[in-house]
């Protein structure tokens, strides 16, 4: 099987790896070159440096031969065109992972099928599991699971940017009352704060106890 993941970042990173580690033939597609020369020397997966919003980068990464492909750049409009184009050239499954939950309905209008909005998992999740539609880790594969942690006592007032997370861990949102906000590094954590993980599934109890939550 081969797998294509566009951008390099948190995300991008961690699919990879979970990737590689089920034997799966990876290419990581990734626009800076200094982050994609610093990828290439940590991963063992090739490590194309591009913009995956091009035909000639995609079709250099075997596009139309992928079993999988992934839009994990961080910037939504870049991650709906190159999923569009990477459908078009004929990648069996395409995935665009977006922040912008407004931009959700363009991106399936546009006809990709599978898009993961992390920010809005915690309301929509159980609503979308009632009515059949896959959970994330059916889209992006098993063993990459998105998890919600309460904030505990430990963690109040306490900044998003000195919070420790195990490896392979990344912060997607922060669930505050009705509203899903965008974890920034200046962010202080409050009391009824619950935070969305995406992270591998061996990483969990660790990510737990990390955060002050009991076995």
């Amino acid at each position: 099987m081969k797998a294509i993941v566009a951008g390099g970042g948190d995300v991008g990173k961690l699919l990879a790896e979970h990737l590689q580690e089920t034997k799966i033939e990876v290419t990581l597609i990734e626009s800076d070159a200094k982050r994609a020369q610093s990828l290439a020397e940590e991963l063992d997966c090739a490590v194309l440096h591009g913009d995956a919003t091009t035909l000639g980068v995609l079709k250099d990464a075997n596009c139309s031969n992928a079993d999988l492909f992934v839009a994990a750049t961080g910037d939504d409009r870049s991650n709906i065109l190159s999923a569009l184009l990477a459908k078009q050239l004929g990648a069996k499954r395409v995935v665009a992972i977006l922040e912008d939950p407004s931009l959700e309905e363009v991106a399936r209008g546009l006809g990709l099928e599978n898009v993961v909005v992390p920010t809005k998992l915690t309301v929509s999740e159980i609503i979308a599991i009632a009515k059949g539609a896959p959970r994330p880790s059916e889209v992006l594969g098993e063993g990459v699971t998105l998890v919600k942690i309460p904030v505990r006592e430990s963690l109040l007032g306490v900044s998003i940017n000195d919070i420790k997370l195990p490896e392979d861990t990344v912060l997607c949102a922060v669930a505050r009352g009705d509203s899903i906000l965008k974890p920034l590094k200046d962010m202080k954590l409050k009391e009824g704060d619950e935070l969305l993980f995406l992270t591998k599934e061996e990483k969990i109890r660790n990510l737990r106890k990390t955060l002050g939550e009991e076995d």
